[in-house]
């Protein structure tokens, strides 16, 4: 179970990539980007095929992200969350996951616990 504790370390990063970015507005992922936003995180949408998010470049997958980034939030399918938590990323240092029951997993490249 994750803990308020490592959930505030979480967000005391100000560099956060979110995976699960979505042309359908009402996902979660576009939620977690909008009101992450609003609290002047440096965001960095991943999404293989949009160009854009918000007016915000978006990256195709982990690789391309830029150094700065030391988060990741994902919110995707499983299939594509098994290959972001196995993707290295030697400057990411957090790794959340949601499923779709919304409950919050902090995960590990080396073994991903998803739900």
């Amino acid at each position: 179970m994750t803990t308020l504790n490592e959930v505030k370390e979480f967000l005391g990063q100000k560099h956060i990539a979110i995976a699960g970015i979505s042309r359908k507005p009402q996902k979660f992922g576009n939620a977690i980007f909008k009101e992450l936003s609003k609290k002047n995180y440096h965001l960095y949408p991943i999404h293989r095929e949009m160009v854009n998010y918000e007016g915000m470049k978006c990256y195709p997958d982990v690789n391309a992200l830029p150094p700065e980034v030391s988060a990741l939030i994902i919110c995707t399918q499983p299939a594509q969350t098994t290959g972001l938590v196995k993707q290295p990323s030697p400057g990411i240092s957090g790794r959340y996951g949601f499923s779709r029951v919304l409950k919050m997993k902090k995960v590990s490249a080396w073994q991903p616990k998803i739900t």
